[in-house]
């Protein structure tokens, strides 16, 4: 994807996500994918997820954890809360830890994995509108 499509695309999403009323952000959740034979999981985890879970509570988005045994298969279904399982079908992604997905009213918007993506592509959206 070009520089270009890419600051769009980041900011369509980062739109689908902020100034959000609490009724719209109720919709929103992000879902972090870690795995116990995952450092890079453990990195994020220690440094990024309780700052990163608290941007998401002020603005009313749900952040759901899900921890899984390894990184070989992030899509063992008995590790999925129920409720999450549906998103299973929407992606085909079996690695690549740390993961996130953005869910607006049930759909996948954003599907990345690695701390640097999370930084470009999860974290903005918690960011306020300028």
């Amino acid at each position: 994807m070009r520089w270009g499509m890419r600051i769009c695309v980041a900011s369509a999403l980062a739109f689908a996500f902020a100034g959000l009323t609490s009724a719209q952000a109720a919709s929103r959740t992000i879902v972090y994918i870690g795995a116990a034979d995952c450092t890079p999981c453990h990195q994020w985890e220690a440094s990024y997820q309780r700052s990163f879970a608290a941007k998401c509570a002020a603005r009313g988005v749900k952040f759901r954890a899900i921890h899984v045994a390894t990184l070989r298969n992030i899509r063992e279904a008995r590790y999925w809360p129920a409720d999450l399982r549906p998103l299973l079908r929407q992606f085909s992604d079996r690695s690549g830890t740390p993961h996130f997905l953005a869910v607006r009213d049930g759909e996948i918007i954003v599907n990345v994995h690695g701390i640097s993506r999370y930084q470009r592509d999860i974290a903005t959206l918690m960011e306020p509108r300028r």
